[in-house]
């Protein structure tokens, strides 16, 4: 095209950046957005639209890019239209600036800018991934968007709110201790969970603590509650009543929303016979959804029968929903031994999962022996686990029994990560 002496306008410069960023090249994006500066075009709300959708595409990789594009915004005083707008907040809940999205939102009507599906969708997205507030968010994104003639929830509205119940974090004043069985680890270590048994439909386990509620379009209110161990359910009557929801208004559900579901509600044989009825035959995922829900609760051998049935015994990613619920040191050595005897050498992740869940009860016996067994077998540290590794070993309980354990662990632990991790 230059070489004939043509050169692109703003609208080929358009298409050229948008084509670029829907593939995630967010480089090259840029690269030719500067190219346009230099030639003196003014870029449009077409162009910053590509852009930011370029930066969602990246993901968090892109959030010096976002940040770039915001400045030069600024500084030219641009107007987003609505699309653009719902670009940008793509961009930020990609790039996990959630409170930015949420101020952008906020922003919206003195714009005279009215947000629609896409945009409580985003919202939605970027409360799953805020691990301070996201739920009371989710809960506020939920309100405002049900509560609008204008706009009816579609079957990706009821995925993400079935996300944000299972991953948006919960206020720190929300949450509930782990019980003094957990806490004590001076007494012992954490002893395995019990098995948490299936409440009749439409009621509480008894240690139940509820912590969020969502009013569908059918009038049916779902209850999120928070067990004693930090797992999050929903009973099999909300459970029924979310896919009730859907049914009345003319929405089918997919295997994303029983994969969600699967790993929420407390009646999972609830679930089982929904997704029958509904045609949808269970794929890996959603059986290793199961495995984790199973794992969560207590029930150990039930995810492994799983787990064996589905002949997932290859698949790391279902170890390491296997490993959610090994809060002992005696199940988490068991399941490294049980892997290895199967031919599977347990990976970072599934350690890093194993740690996480000793560091959360202050298990340090355990974390020694995690360091131990990873020495032995070779297995690199990823930076989440030294991170967990680094908070566990900086702060010291108060107990001086515990405090013993402790300094073993600690002493350790310098020794080992400079033979695991000499740089």
């Amino acid at each position: 095209m230059t070489n004939a002496g043509v050169y692109p306008d703003t609208a080929a410069y358009n298409i050229l950046i948008a084509g670029y960023g829907r593939s995630g090249k967010i480089k090259e994006a840029f690269h030719l957005f500067n190219e346009m500066k230099k030639r003196a075009l003014e870029p449009s709300n077409h162009t910053y639209s590509s852009l930011l959708n370029a930066c969602s595409n990246a993901g968090p990789p892109a959030k010096e890019y976002l940040l770039k594009i915001q400045e030069e915004m600024e500084r030219r005083n641009v107007t987003l239209n609505g699309i653009a707008t719902n670009a940008h907040l793509s961009a930020m809940a990609s790039c996990r600036l959630h409170e930015e999205a949420f101020e952008t939102y906020e922003k919206m009507s003195s714009q005279h800018l009215s947000p629609d599906l896409h945009t409580f969708g985003t919202l939605l997205q970027a409360a799953s991934k805020d691990v301070r507030g996201g739920l009371e968010k989710a809960q506020r994104v939920w309100s405002e968007m049900t509560t609008r003639d204008d706009i009816t929830p579609d079957a990706l509205c009821y995925n993400l709110l079935l996300l944000c119940m299972r991953e948006a974090g919960i206020p720190s004043s929300m949450r509930k201790p782990l019980p003094e069985a957990a806490k004590e680890e001076g007494e012992k270590e954490p002893r395995t969970r019990k098995v948490v048994s299936s409440p009749p439909r439409g009621v509480l386990a008894a240690d139940a603590k509820e912590i969020a509620t969502f009013a569908l379009p059918s009038g049916h209110k779902i209850h999120l509650c928070l067990g004693k161990w930090g797992e999050r359910w929903l009973t099999g009557e909300d459970t029924l009543g979310l896919l009730g929801a859907m049914k009345k208004a003319g929405l089918s559900p997919d295997v994303r929303t029983f994969n969600l579901l699967i790993g929420l509600a407390q009646d999972t044989e609830c679930v089982l016979k929904a997704m029958e009825e509904a045609k949808i035959p269970p794929d890996r995922k959603f059986w290793i959804a199961t495995i984790r829900s199973l794992a969560l609760r207590g029930d150990i051998q039930g995810a492994k029968a799983i787990l064996a049935k589905w002949e997932l015994g290859e698949d790391q990613h279902a170890y390491q929903a296997l490993a959610m619920g090994c809060v002992s040191m005696e199940d988490g050595l068991k399941l490294v031994e049980e892997m290895e005897t199967s031919g599977i050498r347990p990976n970072e992740f599934v350690f890093g999962t194993l740690v996480g869940n000793a560091a959360k009860h202050r298990a340090f016996e355990y974390l020694t022996a995690l360091l131990k067994v990873m020495k032995h077998k070779e297995i690199i540290p990823n930076a989440t686990i030294l991170q967990m590794l680094e908070r566990a070993a900086d702060n010291p309980p108060a107990s001086p029994w515990q405090l013993k354990r402790h300094q073993g662990f600690k002493g350790y632990y310098t020794i080992w990560k400079t033979t695991m991790c000499p740089e």
